[in-house]
């Protein structure tokens, strides 16, 4: 999962208001609030499985006119939802002030909002075994950039072996030379490691349980559960005093939580 988080608001504007006067415009047409006081990027994830995302975009001082953004969203949905199960994305609120943009969009599930923002989130039951590939498909990339890192920066040319004393019989030795072993090459096996609540570090076969569930993203942003408690998470997570976890985008964050 390697892609960005594709905000509703940012693509939208700057593909279609760029380079106009800005138009200051508020706009709060629905009753119930959804978005409150917040104010960074945020996903919560319902008891019924569907996702509230509240965007949040700031364009104090930019050179946009988003004084049709709001139903230029919309009608994105719309088109959407014309070509995927109707209603599955929804539009709940709008608000502008001072030139903070902030939405609030319903999605049916994980997959809708994968579909609509161009993202692989993922949100399934938990699976050590497969949270453990992950680690070891990191640690391969990793390994295999050092690997190139290191050829790069230590193959020398035959002239350059040449000059520290080496003939060409010596260069020839050096490339037929066979690697040397000691003993049978036994793969490791690679396990996941994550912190539990109380800061303490767990494994992932030592986790175990009725209703538990992990969700996997690569984005910064904050995640709320409506219902629910986060039992285990692990490097790419921090908790807040409000027990909800911020996610750093600097690769695969997991958050393991129960239902």
């Amino acid at each position: 999962m390697k892609r960005k988080l594709a905000k509703i608001i940012v693509p939208l504007v700057i593909t279609v208001f760029m380079c106009v006067t800005l138009t200051a415009c508020g706009k709060n047409k629905k009753e119930t609030d959804y978005i409150g006081n917040i104010s960074e990027n945020t996903l919560t994830i319902n008891e019924d499985s569907s996702i509230l995302e509240i965007a949040v975009q700031d364009f104090t001082g930019a050179d946009y006119d988003y004084s049709d953004l709001e139903q230029y969203i919309q009608d994105e949905i719309t088109g959407f939802n014309t070509s995927h199960t109707e209603n599955s994305v929804e539009l709940l609120q709008y608000l502008e002030e001072s030139g903070l943009v902030r939405i609030a969009v319903k999605y049916a599930d994980i997959a809708t909002y994968n579909a609509f923002n161009n993202t692989e989130y993922m949100i399934e039951a938990y699976d050590a075994s497969y949270l453990d590939s992950l680690i070891k498909e990191a640690e391969e990339t990793s390994g295999e950039d050092m690997e190139s890192t290191e050829d790069e920066s230590t193959e020398l040319s035959e002239d350059e072996l040449a000059e520290v004393g080496l003939s060409d019989e010596d260069i020839q030795n050096m490339e037929t030379v066979p690697a040397v072993t000691s003993g049978e090459n036994i793969e490791e096996p690679v396990v996941a490691t994550f912190t539990d609540a109380s800061g303490n570090e767990v494994s992932s076969d030592e986790i175990s349980g009725e209703n538990i569930y992990m969700i996997i993203v690569d984005s910064e942003l904050k995640i709320r559960f409506e219902q629910g408690e986060i039992l285990y998470y692990n490097s790419h997570v921090s908790l807040t005093g409000e027990g909800d976890a911020v996610t750093d985008g600097q690769g695969n964050a997991v958050i393991i939580f129960s239902r």
